[in-house]
């Protein structure tokens, strides 16, 4: 860091700038809610194949290679969220 310069990290920030990216093997993404996974989600598989990306979600008998991780607060339990299966949905091109 060049003298005189702030460093750009804050605490409780909400939000963070990514120059650039050229490859998007492996990804994390993180959601406040379950809605907001399923719509983040969507947008995302959308988004990727606007560029010939593709997420792999599985199709009929093919399991999906993308994965959820749900963590519960602190003083919730595990068993009592919705972890059921979801679909990513591929809007009309």
């Amino acid at each position: 860091m060049t003298a005189g310069k702030r460093p750009m990290r804050k605490r409780g920030a909400t939000h963070f700038e990514l120059f650039g990216s050229l490859l998007a093997d492996d990804c994390t993404l993180l959601f406040e809610s379950r809605v907001d996974m399923g719509m983040g989600t969507c947008y995302l598989f959308n988004h990727l194949r606007k560029f010939g990306l593709k997420m792999h979600v599985g199709s009929g008998a093919r399991a999906s290679k993308t994965t959820v991780m749900y963590y519960p607060l602190m003083w919730l339990a595990y068993d009592d969220g919705d972890t059921t299966t979801f679909m990513v949905k591929a809007l009309a091109s």
